[in-house]
């Protein structure tokens, strides 16, 4: 390999290198009740994504049968 090629390496690993981001977590000794309330409220953040996303793609198919309306960026219907 070339002196060029050695370089474009380093500077890639380097570059790399430089995006990873370490993230600290503390080990938890949950609760039974404690880990109860954490997959309820998970369950409760996941059916809400869901009813999201079905109403993003009702309103896709929509925009792509030619139907026009109103963009709302804030709506909460």
């Amino acid at each position: 390999m070339s002196y060029c090629g050695n370089v474009a390496e380093s500077v890639y690993v380097v570059t790399r290198a430089k995006t990873i981001k370490n993230t600290v977590m503390v080990n938890e000794e949950l609760t039974a009740e404690e880990w109860k309330r954490r997959y309820e409220r998970e369950r409760d953040k996941c059916a809400r994504l869901r009813g999201l996303i079905e109403r993003y793609e009702a309103e896709l198919a929509r925009w792509r049968h030619g139907q026009s309306f109103c963009i709302s960026i804030n709506s909460t219907q």
